[in-house]
């Protein structure tokens, strides 16, 4: 979902910045939801 808010808004880069600034805060969550392999996977 971050990919749609970067190629639709330029402020999609400072979202960006903030994913990197807080990378376990996007990789945790989504391997609370599903499994590791599997979101991977997915991903």
């Amino acid at each position: 979902y971050p990919l749609d808010l970067i190629s639709g808004v330029g402020c999609g880069s400072l979202l960006h910045r903030s994913l990197q600034l807080q990378p376990t805060e996007e990789s945790v969550m989504p391997k609370l939801v599903q499994p590791g392999p599997v979101y991977s996977e997915n991903n």
